[in-house]
């Protein structure tokens, strides 16, 4: 593909199709990989950009006031019922307002229910590492989930292998690695664990929904998923009576800003 791109390209006088492949392979080693993707580096999609940048803050910031939360003396099942309701609540204000369906068909409803199990598993994974190790350490395992999409996708077929993707994954969680400085840091085998959990239960969330909705506005399929999540989590809190509020007014901010940074992020994410 990326010879038709440059033989179609204004640089490009070749005639013939042997005499085309020849020549274009000159071509490429002559304007080198860059210029490849000239259309990507020359009209790149800011909107989109930033707003994937601000949701990454957000899921960030939600981990550091599940932290505050906890400090203050509240616990992850508490987080995650006030969360995934928050959450809930929030995306469906948000459709009902902009007249976006909130129904699914039969056929997709069960999945997305499904889902829904994933996210309460990837979920907890999260915010129950953050009691047993630093929010930097559990940060740098649950981030290799890309990684893992990446293998899945190279592995079923579905993405062909690009090694330069590959390059860049490992170099951007190398430096993902540096820029939170885990220097005297020390991992636990519960959190460690439940890190891990969290990074498969992610990637297994991002290639179920887009296998599900393919191509569809994928808000819906989240809703079910949180609406899973929300009963979910609240039927564990009441039958284990683990409901626990902080005591705390730093605690409170994180108990309060938790829930606010991931509802923003899960809309626009899945």
């Amino acid at each position: 593909m990326a010879i038709i791109r440059v033989c179609n390209s204004d640089h490009c006088s070749c005639s013939g199709r042997a005499d085309k492949t020849k020549k274009c392979r000159n071509k490429i080693s002559a304007y080198g990989i860059n210029d490849l993707f000239v259309e990507n580096i020359q009209h790149p999609n800011w909107r989109a950009i930033s707003l994937a940048t601000i949701v990454a803050i957000s899921f960030a910031a939600n981990s550091t006031f599940a932290a505050l939360a906890y400090a203050g003396g509240s616990n992850p099942l508490s987080i995650l019922c006030v969360r995934s309701s928050t959450s809930f609540v929030i995306l469906y204000i948000f459709l009902a307002c902009f007249r976006i369906s909130r129904a699914l068909p039969q056929h997709q409803r069960a999945p997305a229910l499904g889902l829904g199990l994933v996210m309460m598993v990837s979920s907890y994974g999260l915010l129950g590492a953050i009691s047993h190790m630093p929010v930097a350490l559990v940060v740098i395992t649950v981030y290799t989930y890309p990684i893992i999409v990446a293998c899945v996708g190279w592995l079923s077929g579905q993405e062909p292998f690009r090694p330069y993707f590959a390059f860049a994954l490992v170099v951007a969680f190398l430096g993902l690695t540096l820029a939170l400085d885990l220097n005297g840091t020390t991992s636990n085998l519960l959190g460690l664990g439940l890190a891990l959990m969290a990074s498969a239960g992610v990637a297994g969330l991002l290639i179920g929904n887009e296998r599900i909705h393919r191509g569809q506005d994928s808000r819906a399929f989240t809703l079910h998923m949180q609406g899973t999540a929300m009963i979910g989590f609240c039927a564990v809190a009441i039958m284990s009576g683990s409901f626990l509020l902080p005591v705390t007014f730093s605690g409170w901010i994180g108990f309060l800003g938790a829930p606010l940074c991931y509802a923003f992020a899960s809309v626009f994410f899945f």
